[in-house]
């Protein structure tokens, strides 16, 4: 999935997709769940901007709230980015082609090395 891709996804989703400059952002990508808006930082490379926005999809997904166990809704939001990003198919033919190594996971399939640890843990991949 591209990023116009996953925009569209979020808009299908009643979710707002915001763009804001580096300097007005600590974070790399937020999702605020009163307006349903994602935030993200402008002018990062696409496979970050990628991963980010399908992980704020996930907090959206799941109705997050700020308020809510960080550490769960974190691992949720990751679980769901994953599924949608990593097709069992694009894994397991990455895993043939570079092996077990998490990096090189990430780098075979364009996904941070967060989302091939949620993957696994989804799947139960060795």
């Amino acid at each position: 999935m591209t990023v116009a891709d996953l925009v569209l996804l979020a808009e299908s989703m009643g979710v707002f997709v915001r763009w804001a400059p580096a300097a007005s952002m600590d974070e790399l990508a937020v999702y605020q769940h009163a307006t349903r808006t994602i935030w993200l930082r402008d002018g990062r490379a696409d496979m970050p901007t990628r991963c980010s926005l399908a992980h704020e999809l996930g907090h959206a997904h799941y109705r997050h709230e700020p308020h809510g166990d960080y550490r769960a809704q974190e691992r949720s939001a990751d679980e769901w980015a994953a599924r949608l990003l990593i097709s069992e198919d694009e894994y397991r033919s990455a895993e043939r082609l570079v092996g077990h190594e998490v990096g090189a996971l990430a780098r075979e399939l364009d996904v941070t090395h967060r989302l091939v640890i949620a993957w696994r843990r989804c799947h139960k991949a060795a």
